[in-house]
């Protein structure tokens, strides 16, 4: 270190030892105050549903006609668990006096990494309300999904009767042309008009199997997208919470009084600065 920086050194520590009143005077201000407003501000409950979504992920928002590719991201389920007519319909069977925006602040989603469940934050300074909310909020969300997803599994099973319908009537009728090709050599009639019966017989039984192949396959693709389908469901509904949000006052307190000391040292800077300017 050279002698000018030596100077300079010397120089910032005279200007903080100075100002040192104000430094110290900041400190236990901004700590103070950190202090205060939080051992005085509102308590607050959090309350935890959770649900589990289906094994495929579309589902339904509410108050929309379309369904939607959700993509398991908790922005994308608060959109759809956190819309208005879900949010007016908590709200009026709670008789809420809060507006949306104002509930929607109180709910927070969270994904339990690689799984389909879904946990509901809420928090409030009532633990009653706070249980009230996560689980009307969940219930009603889960309700309408599960409208859906009824409906997706009755529609399956619609289709797959009408491909049995079509599989068996293709049995039914590989067994016709079957049986005519067995009796044909039987018929009392012209060789020649045998031969053109077996023929016709076989190349219209032949036909049948592409058909039947399709027909198969897509019953086999919805029987899988069937057995595969999972019923989006509440596992755990909130519990009225006994102990208060901790806050991490300890925390904020020596956060404040570093910004403090940063703070309390650029204003004794300043003022050394403006001091010496005006001489």
């Amino acid at each position: 270190m050279n002698q000018q920086e030596e100077i300079n050194l010397l120089r910032y520590i005279q200007i903080i030892d100075k100002r040192k009143w104000l430094i110290l005077l900041i400190i236990i201000v901004s700590m103070g105050t950190t202090y205060l407003i939080g051992s005085f501000s509102g308590v607050t409950y959090e309350a935890i549903s959770v649900f589990k979504l289906s094994e495929n992920p579309v589902i339904r928002i509410p108050g929309q006609k379309m369904t939607v590719l959700i993509d398991r991201k908790p922005d994308s389920i608060i959109l759809g668990m956190t819309s208005d007519i879900v949010l007016d319909k908590v709200r009026k069977k709670l008789r809420l006096k809060e507006d949306l925006n104002a509930i929607r602040g109180l709910v927070s989603i969270e994904i339990v990494p690689e799984t389909n469940f879904v946990k509901v934050h809420t928090v409030d300074s009532s633990p009653e309300k706070a249980a009230l909310i996560a689980n009307s909020l969940t219930k009603y969300f889960v309700d309408e999904n599960k409208t859906f997803d009824k409906n997706k599994r009755e529609a399956i099973q619609k289709e797959l009767k009408r491909n049995e319908d079509q599989l068996n009537d293709i049995i039914a009728q590989e067994k016709t042309l079957k049986k005519a090709i067995e009796e044909a050599p039987g018929l009392n009639i012209d060789s020649k008009d045998k031969s053109l019966i077996i023929a016709y017989n076989r190349q219209a039984l032949s036909a049948l199997q592409q058909p039947k192949y399709l027909v198969s396959q897509d019953a086999d693709v919805l029987k899988k997208q069937f057995s595969e389908m999972d019923l989006i469901e509440v596992t755990t509904k909130a519990v009225v919470p006994t102990k208060p949000v901790e806050r991490p006052l300890l925390f904020n307190v020596i956060f404040a009084g570093v910004l403090a000391v940063v703070g309390g040292i650029g204003i004794s800077f300043g003022m050394e600065y403006l001091s010496e300017n005006r001489k």
